[in-house]
């Protein structure tokens, strides 16, 4: 699967780094890395992603809402999202990688506003929030460490043992084509200018089930997947209005 950063991203290492801001050395919040051979390395964790498409998935569905998510005990009662991405004492049916931009893309520092909360803050839609900065904005600023706009991402979701209908809320909330959302939300500052992410394809690469169906290795999905959104949306009939409403917020 391949995207592209259509805002700067930050996923918070929650440790400070040191960079040059202005011919002057300062401490800024750094991204999640790994180590690699040219040093620690950039990148999304796949639980990052993940729970950028469950908070999707539960506002658009009738799933139920953390932490309590009393209603998921057994098999039989989940809710589409536990179903999919997993409860306590349920696994999940699809496994996401981390997010792994180009190599060689740099971290760059971006000055933000610094967090804040007001009376109309969005505390209902699960944080879905729209793509410009929120308003009033304050005067005082941060700076963190960020993918730049423009960053090129790859990685991978395996299945295992997701329905159609549940495969098709997991690429609407990813926004995939043919009827994916405009794009997916990632990493902190959401309501700050940013973490938009814009999914543009994804293949085959491997999977015995659905080689089966769909074709061999770096065969093109979109037509299956405009299949099981379909599937989604006949499953779940407040989807529909539901993703229209989610479309116009964003």
């Amino acid at each position: 699967m391949t995207g592209v950063c259509e805002q700067p991203v930050h996923v918070g290492s929650g440790a400070p780094e040191r960079v040059r801001l202005a011919g002057r050395a300062a401490l800024v919040e750094g991204l999640t890395t790994v180590p690699s051979g040219r040093g620690p390395a950039p990148l999304i964790p796949g639980s990052s992603w993940k729970g950028a498409v469950r908070a999707v998935i539960e506002a658009v569905t009738p799933s139920c809402e953390r932490p309590s998510r009393e209603g998921c005990r057994t098999p039989e009662a989940l809710c589409p999202a536990c179903a999919l991405l997993g409860a306590p004492g349920w696994r999940a049916t699809v496994m996401f990688s981390d997010l792994r931009p180009r190599p060689g893309t740099a971290p760059a520092p971006a000055s933000v506003a610094q967090r804040y909360s007001h009376a109309s803050a969005p505390a209902r839609g699960r944080r879905l929030y729209r793509r410009e900065p929120e308003e009033p904005q304050p005067q005082e600023r941060e700076v963190l460490l960020v993918l730049p706009k423009g960053t090129e991402l790859e990685g991978e979701v395996a299945i295992a043992g997701a329905a159609d209908e549940g495969l098709g809320l997991l690429t609407l909330a990813l926004g995939l084509p043919p009827h994916g959302l405009p794009y997916l939300r990632v990493g902190g500052g959401k309501n700050r200018g940013l973490g938009v992410v814009r999914f543009a394809r994804a293949v085959l690469e491997g999977g015995r089930g659905l080689a089966a169906v769909v074709g061999t290795r770096g065969a093109d999905l979109t037509d299956r997947i405009g299949a099981w959104q379909e599937a989604a949306v006949r499953r779940f009939p407040p989807l529909k209005e539901r993703l229209a409403v989610v479309r116009s917020h964003y």
